[in-house]
């Protein structure tokens, strides 16, 4: 009889997965240390991944799909006027990517080996347009109502992302909540939050 599949498990060893990948890299990675870290054995791995090519590649694009979800969610969640949205999706962005170092750093091997990992690269730079056409169209709709100025709104937000992804993975420990203050503010003005005209 063949064993059920437990999402609980697949989700251990893709966490296992993108810890390992994001520390040693593909090729010094072992199927044997993913099983390690995710308390399974070595042959339960290959029961939800046909290949250490394919957990690689669902560790990095698999998250990529939860994150645009949970980045519309941060946006539709807020309350107040449009301004006060834009704020509120900037202090949950910064909460939520300072927990993601891991997985960050993984997509940053992955871009540092672009022709290696050519498919993959690709399909993160999908849903990354993605996600900067949904927080474009934020952003117009605070300039439309007249609360910030910017004449570059896609170039402002790709450099919101940008600072984003660079706070995590720069300051992913031990930081004050002073210091997070301080990049909520700095994510802010990025999108010209503060600076209105």
């Amino acid at each position: 009889m063949p064993r059920v599949k437990s999402p609980e498990t697949e989700n251990n060893i893709l966490k296992a997965a993108i810890e390992c990948f994001s520390q040693e890299g593909f090729t010094k990675t072992t199927i044997s240390s993913i099983a390690k870290k995710a308390g399974i054995s070595h042959a339960t791995v290959f029961l939800y991944f046909s290949s250490k090519e394919d957990l690689f590649e669902k560790a990095v694009i698999g998250p990529q799909h939860w994150f645009y979800e949970k980045q519309v969610g941060l946006i539709q969640s807020t309350t107040g006027n449009s301004l006060e949205q834009l704020s509120q999706m900037v202090h949950l962005h910064v909460d939520f990517y300072m927990k993601q170092a891991d997985y960050l750093r993984l997509v940053q091997y992955v871009f540092g080996q672009k022709e290696r990992f050519r498919s993959i690269v690709n399909q993160i730079y999908s849903y990354t347009d993605q996600y900067i056409d949904v927080l474009e169209e934020v952003v117009k709709k605070v300039q439309e109502e007249g609360m910030i100025h910017n004449d570059q709104v896609r170039l402002t937000c790709w450099s919101y992302f940008s600072f984003l992804n660079g706070i995590s993975l720069t300051f992913n420990e031990n930081v004050s909540s002073e210091q997070m203050n301080q990049f909520k503010v700095s994510a802010e003005r990025i999108l010209g939050i503060g600076m209105r005209t």
